[in-house]
C-alpha cells in the first residue's frame, strides 16, 4: 500500500492566502481617503504613501505588497501546521521543520486529545503529543489503513490525577519541575512548557492540560 499523507494542501498557502492578502490590501488602498479623515487610524504613513501615488500605481502597489505579504504568512503557516506521512512500516510527523519518525512496531496507541495528535510507547510513554488542525477523519483513517493501533480516545485517561503542589506521589524534583511548568504555562510560553514536558517524561511522568490545571500519570 502506498503511504498516506496528511497536509493541508499547499495551494492554500500559496495560493488563496496571497489573493486574500492582495484583495485585503487593495481594499485598504481604495478606502484610503475614507481612512485618513477618521481621527485615528494605525499606519497612517501607509495610506498616506497610497494617496500620493497616482492610479493604478496605488493599486498595483497594494496588490503587489498584499501578494507578498499573503505569501510570508502563508510559508509561516506551511512551517508551522502538522504533515503527516504514514505506511506500513512507521509514521514521519513533520512541525516546524523537524521530522519525527515513530516506527509502527514501538507504537501501542494513536489518538487524538482535544487538538493534539498523541502517540504511545509500548510502556505507555508519549512518542509524540503535536499540535494538529487537520481533519480528524483523515488522520484516524490514515493510522488505521497502515495498521497503526489507533483508539477514539486516550486509553490511559482514567489514570490521570491533576497535580497539586505537595502530593506524596511526586518526588521534590518532579513538584519542582510541575511548578516551573505551570509558571511557563501562565506566561504562555509554550516552548518553555514543551521542554519541562519532556523533562518529566525522563522522569517517567505524562503530563496534559485541562484547561489552566496540569494532570499526570505514571508511565
Amino acid at each position: 500500500m502506498r503511504p498516506t499523507v496528511v497536509a493541508h494542501p499547499a495551494w492554500v498557502y500559496y495560493g488563496i492566502i496571497p489573493v486574500v492578502g492582495a484583495a485585503v490590501l487593495l481594499g485598504v488602498e481604495r478606502a484610503s481617503g475614507w481612512l485618513l479623515d477618521l481621527p485615528w487610524v494605525p499606519l497612517r504613513f501607509a495610506l498616506e504613501g497610497f494617496e500620493a501615488l497616482p492610479d493604478p500605481a496605488a493599486s498595483l502597489v497594494a496588490t503587489a505588497i498584499g501578494l507578498a505579504g499573503g505569501a510570508v504568512i502563508g510559508a509561516i503557516g506551511r512551517y508551522e501546521d502538522l504533515r503527516l506521512r504514514v505506511d506500513g512500516k512507521a509514521a514521519a510527523l513533520t512541525l516546524k521543520g523537524k521530522t519525527h519518525t515513530i516506527a509502527r512496531t514501538d507504537t501501542s496507541a494513536v489518538f487524538l486529545d482535544d487538538d493534539h495528535l498523541v502517540i504511545l510507547g509500548r510502556d505507555s510513554t508519549e512518542l509524540a503529543r503535536l499540535k494538529s488542525d487537520l481533519s480528524d477523519d483523515r488522520v484516524a483513517t490514515a493510522f488505521r489503513e497502515h495498521g497503526f493501533p489507533w483508539r477514539d480516545e486516550d486509553p490511559y485517561a482514567a489514570m490521570f490525577r491533576r497535580w497539586v503542589p505537595e502530593l506524596p506521589e511526586l518526588s521534590s524534583a518532579e513538584h519542582a519541575l510541575l511548578k516551573a511548568r505551570e509558571r511557563a504555562l501562565a506566561k504562555k510560553d509554550p516552548d518553555d512548557a514543551e521542554e519541562l514536558r519532556r523533562e518529566l517524561a525522563k522522569e517517567g511522568l505524562v503530563v496534559r492540560d485541562t484547561g489552566k490545571s496540569q494532570h499526570w500519570r505514571r508511565t
